[in-house]
């Protein structure tokens, strides 16, 4: 019994010994067939076309990653330039943020009120597509909740950055102030010398505070600075409207956060109410929205504004005296 186990194991070896070679793995990570003695008729040219038009796609995914990797790593130094010229001799403010915190309050979904009619059926048909070229408007709201997680990664490094620094200073401060008192306290007959002094060792002390606080506020002034350019070369690989590489012109910068934020609304909306119900509301709004294109309401002429409506005098009996003569108020 024991040596027709081994001959059977034996045997299952060689089978799967023929198996692999039968089978070889290619560089894709597909499996191409090779000397199985299958008719070349029997085999489909369709697969291997798909399998080719599959691997171009992934090559140029994979060269448009790398291409977009290096454009991020770093801030281009025209685009740093741009930045100087607009700060001029003040410090550094931050940009307006793409995203905030919070999906924006949208009194409707298409975010009409704040992009107009035209804009925001662009936006709304744009995710409705199932493809545009190779960017689906789901793959899209993935990429806009991608630079929305970065902005606010970011922005819980700086605060905890910035709360840590102050927590540190409030300590020193502590120290510096227990230090000063216990001067003051042997000071004697000095007391207003080591007053002085101590005054002065405060004041130096708390604009050596104000100059680290302000010095990390400006680092993290260009890190929003430069996270914000990400964003802009992400959004216009996307080739989501408006969106045309790093810019630091604030007008078409506020417009950008505009439509960041229906897409915040869009890809949060989905998360709470599913893809499928979701669609379905974007197909509707795609609807009414070409249907107001089509047939705009009346608008109101511009020009004069009416006169305010008219309230016939009504009769006192007596006429009051001009106001230039009206007698003073009395005082008792």
């Amino acid at each position: 019994g024991d040596e027709a186990e081994v001959e059977v194991k034996v045997e299952d070896e060689r089978v799967v010994k023929k198996a692999r070679h039968e089978f070889d793995e290619t560089g894709d990570g597909g499996m191409e067939m090779k000397d199985v003695g299958v008719p070349a008729a029997a085999v489909s040219t369709g697969s291997s076309d798909g399998k080719s038009n599959q691997s171009e796609k992934a090559n140029a995914v994979r060269a448009s990653l790398t291409n977009l990797l290096s454009a991020t790593q770093a801030m281009p130094p025209e685009l740093m330039a741009m930045w100087l010229a607009r700060d001029g001799d003040s410090s550094p403010s931050r940009p307006e943020a793409m995203f905030s915190c919070s999906p924006p309050k949208l009194a409707d979904a298409s975010g009409k009120e704040l992009l107009g009619l035209e804009l925001a059926l662009i936006l709304v048909q744009l995710l409705v597509k199932k493809h545009k070229g190779d960017m689906a408007g789901a793959v899209i709201l993935e990429v806009c909740r991608g630079c929305w997680a970065l902005q606010a990664l970011k922005e819980r490094e700086a605060t905890k950055a910035l709360k840590a620094l102050e927590d540190q200073m409030n300590k020193d401060l502590e120290k510096l102030e227990a230090s000063l008192t216990a001067r003051a306290s042997v000071a004697g007959a000095a007391i207003s010398a080591v007053e002085q002094l101590n005054a002065n060792e405060r004041s130096e002390f708390l604009s050596n505070c104000s100059q680290q606080r302000q010095q990390l506020l400006n680092f993290y002034t260009w890190e929003f600075r430069h996270l914000l350019s990400v964003q802009q070369q992400v959004l216009t690989a996307a080739e989501i409207p408006y969106f045309d590489g790093p810019t630091v012109d604030p007008n078409t910068i506020s417009l950008q956060a505009k439509i960041a934020s229906v897409m915040h609304s869009a890809f949060f909306l989905r998360v709470r109410v599913g893809e499928e119900a979701h669609n379905n509301m974007l197909s509707k709004l795609e609807e009414r929205l070409q249907n107001e294109k089509a047939n705009p309401a009346p608008q109101q002429p511009v020009g004069i504004p009416p006169p305010p409506p008219h309230h016939p005098r009504i009769p006192t009996g007596r006429s009051l005296p001009p106001t230039n003569d009206l007698p003073p108020p009395s005082l008792q």
